[in-house]
């Protein structure tokens, strides 16, 4: 088995890291906003596309398979790639397949209307990129439990078991998660050469108020020097990186990892220290005043010199995941204020499901199981061809081929997040050779939240969490960019929340994860 991956783009980075609320973290607007007590309606593989068919035989009856995922843009290579798949999967499990790609600003649209009419779709990306409790609570996605079990045997040599605990909604699961990391870490991303010569220590940063040193020192080496630090419309990604868990859409956090009270962390004290450590940033200009106008390009502005660092996820290879995603021109180094916490958010925040309007989801399983447990799929999938859109280096690990980079080659879709799995996954020049080592090492550093497998059913206060959100909109990103005065803003923007009905989400978040506890045995 090779052990080896690639890259995610700088794009996928903040549009996935940072966005979600960087789509990661935008769970605390667009996910559980119903969980599976309405699921009764989705359907059952067998219940969908009965199978006489062995787990290992070749089916006889040829079945064309239609992918859809979310990516940037179309890859000039995109139906060479199709094709190639194909006559690999047609060998494998007689099917051929087509990719399709749908843009981030349409994808969700576009996929509740072709499943709603009843269009044929055989594999499909979710997670966080689909509002994927809100699907399976409309039985818009097949429960693959028993075809995970019978068609995922590949899958499965790399799946931690918890992973799939964790991405089940009452026990059934809908969609296979990727695997990479088991959670995330949290802190800044700034580039490596202007630290270097600051002589900064990293590892001196644990809170929030401890990178101000590390920003004084970088202005002081680069007066240009400016941090990104939030641009969603909630404060999700960055009271994760205050140590806080998300427990489904809607005000109502855990902080920390060793009791189950839900809170409002805008009422927490330290909350309050940290926003107004911001805005003493802000008005430092250590953070680029640009980042929350629509349209700004992180990336563009990261390989510009012109943007320098980002406060959000800290995972094991962000570093390199910046750098790759802006044709390696800079090195990133980080810092953790969290560590990792699996939660189960991320247990499925990026997964590969089948809808009810695949024709055979027997098949489309038994490809998921090859794009996500065959290394030859994996990389072609991510990379395309070797020798066209790709070369190996001598220790094994790829680079663009000799005279192509980032803007002009053929295939190069930046997605492999999307469909991941990081023990196959070729791996970019960008990553230490050593890469899995870590991944490993990071992974068994991880920690099990203390609510892993609770899904908030958001239906009892589904009015009150739109009311919360559109609170939100108006006050996060002021307050988290340090664009407005925390203590003069936070008590009105209370009384509106308190008005909307903060409380009462609170408490129903609150009711059932008590219940959750006791029916499993948690205090």
């Amino acid at each position: 088995m090779k052990t080896r991956i690639f890259k995610k783009s700088l794009f996928l980075f903040t549009a996935f890291t940072l966005s979600l609320s960087l789509l990661l973290a935008g769970c605390s607007n667009n996910n559980d906003s119903k969980n599976a007590g309405s699921q009764a309606s989705s359907p059952k593989a067998s219940e969908s596309a009965p199978s006489s068919e062995s787990a290992n035989a070749v089916p006889e009856k040829e079945v064309h398979l239609d992918w859809y995922y979310v990516g940037n843009k179309e890859e000039v290579d995109n139906q060479l790639i199709s094709d190639e798949i194909s006559k690999y999967t047609k060998e494998k499990i007689n099917a051929t397949v087509q990719m399709h790609v749908l843009d981030w600003g349409s994808f969700n649209q576009k996929v509740e209307m072709m499943i709603a009419s009843g269009e044929k779709i055989d594999v499909l990306s979710t997670g966080s990129v689909l509002n994927f409790p809100q699907m399976i609570a409309k039985g818009s996605l097949v429960d693959i439990t028993d075809l995970y079990d019978k068609y995922g045997k590949d899958i499965q040599k790399y799946m931690p078991e918890s992973l799939i605990q964790g991405a089940k909604f009452d026990g059934k699961l809908y969609g296979v998660p990727f695997i990479n990391i088991l959670g995330s870490a949290y802190g800044p991303v700034v580039r490596k050469d202007l630290v270097e010569k600051t002589g900064f220590d990293m590892s001196t940063i644990h809170t929030w108020s401890d990178m101000t040193k590390l920003w004084e020192a970088l202005k002081n080496v680069e007066p240009n020097f400016t941090i990104k630090t939030s641009d969603n419309v909630s404060g999700t990604v960055n009271f994760l990186a205050m140590g806080y868990q998300v427990l489904g859409d809607g005000p109502g956090f855990l902080k920390g990892n060793d009791n189950l009270e839900v809170v409002n962390p805008y009422e927490d004290p330290e909350v309050l220290e940290n926003l107004k450590t911001t805005r003493e940033w802000y008005k430092a200009g250590y953070i680029n005043k640009d980042s929350a106008v629509p349209g700004f390009n992180h990336t563009a502005a990261l390989g510009e010199n012109k943007l320098h660092g980002i406060v959000g996820q800290a995972k094991v290879g962000i570093e390199s995941e910046v750098s790759v995603g802006i044709g390696s021109k800079y090195e990133f180094t980080k810092a953790i204020l969290r560590k990792p916490i699996l939660d189960t958010y991320s247990s499925y925040f990026v997964s590969t499901s089948i809808p009810r309007t695949a024709e055979d989801p027997d098949r489309s399983m038994m490809f998921i199981n090859l794009l996500m447990g065959d290394e030859y799929v994996q990389n072609l999938t991510n990379y395309g061809i070797e020798g066209r859109n790709y070369v190996k280096l001598p220790d094994g690990r790829i680079d663009f081929p000799s005279g192509a980079d980032q803007a002009n080659l053929t295939y190069n879709p930046n997605l492999t997040w999307e469909w991941q799995n990081s023990y196959i996954q070729l791996l970019n020049k960008s990553y230490p050779v050593d890469f899995v080592d870590q991944l490993k090492q990071y992974n068994d550093s991880s920690e099990p939240s203390i609510a892993l497998g609770f899904h908030f059913n958001a239906e009892p206060v589904k009015n009150e969490i739109a009311a919360c959100a559109n609170v939100e909109k108006e006050y996060a990103l002021g307050l988290f960019m340090g664009a407005i005065d925390p203590e003069k803003t936070i008590p009105g923007m209370m009384k509106k929340f308190k008005a909307a009905g903060i409380d009462k989400i609170i408490a129903e978040k609150q009711k059932q994860l008590d219940a959750w506890a006791a029916a499993n045995g948690k205090k």
